[in-house]
């Protein structure tokens, strides 16, 4: 049975946002990523929050592969819940993603979040982990409508991360929100600076898997 999202209130939506960036990755950017943790959860705070009456964040040592299977688990088994939305700020390759406790290969985890039998209430997942395309296929395949990331290393989230987050909140239709976050304009320096700092894959270019038509509202 296909999900019905024809009108989602935001007494029926949940977010469930997950951010570990300083476990993994480079200890010469801790730094860096220290300040990505902590401001991509405090954006999502300020921004997305107002807008749906279920919000849960996993952020830091708490952003384990089983915190989030069980997140997803509990906000599913919510009957007021139609709706359950996912922002994912983690360090990946491709095909496998960095919790706090250890890596995951997506295909697995997919295999889990499918065993949960929410096809009907799983949403959207974006994402800006590294190879984020690669999970979102998998992500897809689990049961979420839509899911996006990058095609390998993610650079841009400093000008697309709020983009995108605005415009959803502000009930834009997802690729729309994608479009205006991930313009070459900004993207291509980001990607250049990055590959700069000794990150040669960096391609910061999101590709949406699944519905993009979809908006927080529907």
């Amino acid at each position: 049975m296909c999900p019905d999202f024809r009108s989602i209130g935001k007494n029926e939506r949940a977010l469930l946002v997950v951010s570990n960036m300083v476990t993994y990755g480079r200890s010469d950017l801790k730094w860096l990523y220290q300040f990505i943790e902590f401001s991509g959860a405090a954006l999502a705070d300020m921004i997305l929050r107002p807008r749906y009456q279920t919000y849960h964040k996993l952020i830091g040592a708490a952003a384990t592969k089983s915190a989030f299977i069980e997140a997803i688990a509990s906000l599913g088994a919510d009957d007021s819940v139609k709706a359950v939305d996912v922002i994912l700020m983690l360090h990946g390759f491709d095909g496998v993603l960095c919790f706090a406790d250890g890596e995951s290969h997506s295909v697995i985890l997919a295999d889990e979040i499918s065993a949960l039998n929410l096809e009907s209430k799983l949403r959207m997942l974006y994402s800006t982990t590294c190879y984020g395309k690669s999970h979102a296929i998998d992500f897809v395949a689990a049961g979420f409508q839509t899911a996006c990331g990058s095609i390998a290393t993610n650079a841009n989230a400093a000008t697309e991360y709020p983009t995108v987050l605005t415009m959803w909140a502000a009930g834009s239709k997802l690729k729309n929100a994608i479009a205006a976050g991930d313009l070459p304009l900004t993207r291509q320096p980001q990607d250049l600076s990055a590959k700069a700092m000794g990150f040669g894959d960096a391609n910061s270019t999101k590709e949406i898997i699944g519905d993009g038509n979809i908006t927080i509202k529907t």
